[in-house]
């Protein structure tokens, strides 16, 4: 039985998407961003909006102090440990946009913006 056919709202609360490294290659990181994406648009697509309660990110950052006891080296959050945007932050928002936000924008339009 579909959650969905329960009439409920449906919530993804805690989402996180782990790397399981604390340095993670560009490849990684942009993996880790198509994966928050599908989450979201999966979300959005399988869930009538009338049920849809909300999505949570898990954590802020991958700064050490952060991840103690959770996830430690693991980077899975939308800001790296220096709080600077991860491409992750950008998955989401094309997610919750439902298309590529950034297809306006140049390469160097996009480094200009996270500055």
């Amino acid at each position: 039985k579909s959650i969905v056919a329960t009439g409920k709202l449906v919530r993804i609360s805690e989402l996180d998407v782990s790397l399981k490294t604390a340095t993670p290659s560009a490849s990684q990181m942009q993996k880790q961003s198509d994966v928050y994406q599908m989450i979201i648009s999966s979300y959005k697509e399988n869930v009538p909006t009338a049920q849809q309660g909300g999505i949570t990110i898990w954590g802020l950052s991958d700064a050490a102090d952060e991840h103690t006891y959770w996830l430690k080296d693991s980077s899975p959050n939308l800001y790296d440990k220096n709080y600077a945007r991860k491409i992750a932050y950008k998955g989401v928002c094309d997610g919750i946009a439902g298309k590529d936000i950034g297809s306006g924008f140049s390469g160097s339009q996009w480094v200009n913006y996270y500055k």
